[in-house]
């Protein structure tokens, strides 16, 4: 029997409440020659139940003790066996047309070794929030994969088997970064090609791992930077700081969206520590202006200011418009 082109990794905990529209997502694709391991991590609920619901035999469902999302993936990985490798997060969807693009461009492009994409935000239902990630570096994109990782989830690349080959399986000492410690040591080896256009729903909600444990995802960059060679990033240079500095400007968002404001504060400090010159930044002025209002105002007050503001905003809107 032919292996299939594509194989497609699902790792899932506790995840029945958004699996079967993920899956379906991956069943509505425009490029059909595909398998999908679905990695049951020891979860709780009815997770088993919902693959074991579908009867496309296209899909394959693994069960293991709970051991994290890389040993999922790795799990998945022994197992797959499509020329191409596709991962797909438990709560995220794909646009329709994401295998059929990426498939076409490592097709043309032999020495490309990732294809990734731009990202829509979308909420706890799965509806876009209007944010989109846009960013544009392509072919040898390590550097800036030290810097800020251009792959904003996991559920975006398309990567030839050939990679993990040459670099390995994911890290399962890392809980929070393993999917970003991967794409930093592909870019090590290989070219990125990068489709302009958003192809994948990046789902937000309060469960997920993304939203929680920072002290935990400071850590796990500490590994990944511990792993790097001495000779890409010399400790004290200005390069080395800049890195440090982005990466706490980075962790200083994710908890200021996580209502942690102690934590923001403290983050926001460690990056103006690691390079001073941050504090000009247009992030750090916006999140550090945002944080005083919120530290200040209390959650109550900023929101009622917020839609007063907006409110406003959409009344002078209307006036001027009469007036023309």
């Amino acid at each position: 029997m032919k292996a299939p082109e594509v194989s497609v990794i699902i790792p899932a905990y506790n995840a029945a409440s958004y699996l079967p529209e993920t899956i379906e997502s991956v069943l509505k694709q425009t490029f059909q020659d595909f398998e999908v391991l679905v990695v049951d991590d020891g979860s709780v609920d009815k997770t088993t139940e919902c693959v074991s619901s579908f009867t496309d035999s296209r899909i394959k469902l693994f069960n293991q003790a709970n051991q994290g999302c890389a040993a999922a993936r790795n799990t998945g990985l022994g197992a797959s066996q499509g020329r191409y490798v596709a991962f797909l997060d438990s709560d995220d969807l794909w646009e329709t047309t994401k295998l059929e693009k990426q498939v076409k461009c490592l097709e043309e492009n032999s020495e490309i070794g990732l294809v990734y994409s731009w990202v829509d935000f979308s909420d706890a239902d799965g509806n876009p929030t209007g944010k989109v990630r846009k960013v544009f570096a392509e072919g040898n994109v390590f550097k800036q994969m030290i810097v800020g990782n251009l792959i904003s989830c996991g559920s975006v690349p398309l990567v030839r088997r050939v990679c993990f080959e040459a670099v390995g399986l994911f890290d399962t000492n890392l809980w929070t970064a393993e999917d970003k410690d991967m794409w930093l040591r592909i870019s090590a080896h290989y070219p990125f090609a990068l489709i302009k256009e958003p192809l994948v729903y990046y789902r937000q909600h309060s469960n997920s791992k993304s939203s929680k444990g920072f002290r935990r995802r400071e850590q796990d960059f500490q590994r990944i930077m511990s792993k790097l060679p001495e000779s890409l990033l010399v400790e004290g240079s200005l390069e080395w700081k800049k890195v440090y500095s982005q990466q706490y400007l980075y962790f200083a968002w994710r908890a200021y969206e996580g209502k942690s404001y102690r934590e923001c504060f403290k983050y926001l400090l460690d990056a103006a520590r690691f390079h001073p010159l941050s504090l000009f930044l247009k992030e750090f002025i916006h999140l550090s202006s945002l944080l005083c209002v919120k530290t200040l105002m209390g959650e109550s007050s900023y929101r009622k200011l917020r839609r007063l503001i907006i409110g406003s905003s959409k009344h002078c809107n209307h006036l001027l418009k009469r007036q023309l």
